[in-house]
């Protein structure tokens, strides 16, 4: 198969969930066919017209290799490359030129589907202006003209039909995957005998649908001790409490070496979300034997056991939230068989496996099944 990624590559290892999906797919798939990745000089501070119209850099990282080109150079390489299928994996703006290359040959389009772009520029980032005006119009080209869309959850699949209207025929769902050293971390996890619970959110406080606010609610209502680290981007943040039985602390984000390691001898996960695509953290934590408590709006709860591997609740059950929360404090042999079978996740998840179902997709859509 010969097949292009367009989007965004970072050889950070702290990586936002989509370009996560990105690096993670390309680099377990790139060594089996033609596979190539191309991205753009995103940065206009650094870049000029020039290079954004004709610039061409060859990036490699650990053996990878990565072609950021201009608008111009995209399109030449295309015809050069002539690929069976391109796979806008991250939603970048320049990947709308895949659209017209496709007027003249056969080319097959996917679009990955991480979030909606425009729900996020009007209710998180707030972008307006033309910058707006420009991610309505690649956004809406992606999702109505793609050939297939990958989206997180069934739930992902509704919120997008709020926004646009396209063929549920043309949706495949796929999950995010899990690196092996959160599994490494899980298999090595020993049972919890302390009296007090140690509770992980990971997500940008500042993002209301991150949920912080009804975080916050859970944890007022909570009376038991409960050690809470929050890893978030904003560090300096005092979270002020009437509960005096939690003793919180703010961590930066971490590696995923590093924060496996510090997920080993963590309780609890919860994700409060009310509008989550899927929260790789989520199966991240779970791998590494930490027990999901998510809200039902989180697109990983659909791999939860209620009881077994975790709980989900309704975003704003507060009471549910909490009563689980003293279920575990209060039986401890439900806390350490639960955070026994939480790393299963990982058999079903790993990247190895999700590359593995990605490549069927690709096989799939150009008729080679």
């Amino acid at each position: 198969m010969i097949i292009l990624f367009f989007g965004r590559y970072s050889n950070n290892e702290i990586l936002a969930g989509p370009l996560k999906v990105a690096n993670r797919i390309f680099n377990n798939l790139s060594e089996k066919n033609s596979y190539a990745f191309i991205e753009y000089f995103f940065d206009g501070r650094k870049y000029g017209y020039f290079k954004k119209l004709f610039g061409k850099e060859i990036l490699e990282y650990n053996g990878k290799i990565i072609f950021r080109l201009g608008l111009f150079r995209i399109f030449f390489y295309l015809f050069k490359f002539r690929p069976q299928l391109i796979h806008i994996i991250t939603y970048e703006r320049f990947a709308a030129i895949a659209f017209i290359y496709r007027w003249f040959t056969k080319v097959k389009i996917i679009y990955n589907v991480h979030n909606i772009v425009r729900y996020e520029n009007e209710n998180v980032f707030n972008v307006k202006g033309f910058e707006k005006i420009k991610d309505n119009i690649c956004e809406t080209i992606f999702v109505k003209y793609s050939d297939v869309l990958f989206s997180l959850s069934e739930k992902n699949v509704l919120f997008a039909e709020q926004y646009y209207s396209f063929n549920n025929k043309n949706i495949r769902v796929l999950s995010n995957g899990i690196d092996k050293v959160f599994y490494a971390a899980g298999v090595d996890r020993k049972a919890n005998d302390n009296n007090s619970l140690s509770l992980i959110f990971i997500g940008d406080i500042e993002r209301k649908d991150k949920g912080f606010k009804f975080l916050k609610d859970i944890l007022e209502k909570i009376n038991i001790k409960i050690n809470l680290y929050i890893i978030s981007k904003k560090t300096d943040y005092e979270l002020l409490l009437n509960n005096k039985s939690i003793h919180s602390q703010f961590l930066n984000l971490m590696s995923p070496e590093k924060l496996s390691f510090f997920l080993k001898d963590k309780d609890i996960f919860i994700s409060t979300g009310n509008n989550d695509s899927f929260n790789i953290s989520s199966v991240e934590a779970m791998a590494a034997g930490a027990i999901p408590i998510l809200t039902k709006e989180t697109g990983s709860s659909r791999f939860i056991k209620q009881g077994v591997n975790g709980f989900v609740f309704d975003y704003g059950d507060t009471d549910a939230f909490v009563n689980a929360i003293n279920l575990l404090n209060d039986n401890r042999n439900i806390l350490n068989n639960m955070m026994k079978e939480c790393p299963k996740i990982f058999d079903l998840l790993s990247w190895e496996n999700i590359s593995d179902l990605y490549e069927s997709n690709y096989k799939n859509i150009l008729g080679d099944k």
